[in-house]
């Protein structure tokens, strides 16, 4: 069992394609909460995106330093999934700044409804 925290970014397996869900295997940063994940059966994840475009209102770029990302990355907060810890495949990195924290935060408040 992989015992993760929040901030983490692990390769996660998202399965196949359906729909605009994201698919097959991708990073994604671990947003549930430690006593969540200390329970070692699901963790709650928004998946990076590779490629650079127009943001959509719940996203946030993340830079690559420090993360172990490979490059500048859009973290999609409006696609959050819940899946079992199995799904992670490995560890890549963790983000530590407290500036993408807050941003991420923030974005997470605006996808589920807390626009205050």
């Amino acid at each position: 069992m992989t015992v993760t925290s929040r901030w983490e970014i692990y390769l996660t397996d998202f399965g196949p394609r359906r729909g605009h869900a994201p698919a097959l295997e991708h990073p994604a940063l671990i947003l549930s909460s430690d006593l969540i994940n200390r329970q070692g059966i699901t963790v709650t994840v928004a998946p990076f995106h590779g490629k650079l475009r127009r943001l959509y209102p719940a996203e946030v770029i993340i830079q690559p330093e420090g993360t172990g990302l490979d490059t500048a990355s859009i973290l999609q907060v409006q696609m959050i999934h819940t899946v079992d810890q199995g799904k992670l495949r490995s560890y890549i990195g963790e983000i530590r700044d407290p500036i993408d924290r807050r941003a991420i935060e923030a974005a997470v408040s605006l996808a589920l409804g807390d626009e205050q």
